[in-house]
């Protein structure tokens, strides 16, 4: 079951992240997908209900986070049904920042609300979509026509040696 995280912002008890407690990853996106009810802080989640109520464009997110995380590439699928954002991976608010071991800063709205300069940044990528600082990882919107799997192929090699099968 995936947790819910809230936090107060201009005195509003809003959601701000999805996933594990202390998360060694943490993919920061400008929006969060919908709830099927309203959770309080703690209440769990499973990615098929999220993916039921927030259709195609979150399958395609949770499935792309999952082909990054999972440690058999092969196991994508049972991964983001049934590991993804249980034990150390989280999906937070670009505007709401923690620290985390690990982040990946997905889509170009994302790296301007956390300061990612792309032309500062190291390419990993032969298509220079790819940017990398110390353990940041800058990538394009998780969307198959823009983060093709080419592209994961090339996140995963620079992700899974530092996740080490912790996620």
């Amino acid at each position: 079951m995936i947790q819910t995280h809230y936090s107060n912002i201009n005195g509003a008890n809003t959601l701000v992240a999805l996933g594990a407690d202390e998360p060694i990853i943490v993919l920061y996106t400008a929006t969060l997908p919908l709830l099927p009810v309203e959770p309080s802080q703690g209440d769990q989640l499973n990615i098929a209900e999220l993916i039921a109520l927030n259709g195609n464009h979150w399958r395609k997110i949770f499935s792309i986070y999952a082909k990054l995380l999972a440690p058999l590439a092969d196991d994508w699928r049972h991964y983001r049904d049934h590991h993804l954002m249980h034990r150390a991976a989280q999906i937070r608010l670009a505007s709401a920042p923690t620290g985390s071991e690990l982040r990946i800063v997905a889509g170009k709205a994302s790296w301007e609300v956390l300061a990612c300069n792309t032309k500062t940044l190291e390419v990993i990528d032969k298509h220079a979509k790819l940017f990398v600082d110390n353990q940041t990882l800058c990538t394009p919107y998780f969307d198959y026509r823009q983060f093709p799997n080419s592209l994961v192929t090339s996140a995963r090699e620079w992700l899974q040696p530092r996740l080490q099968n912790r996620v």
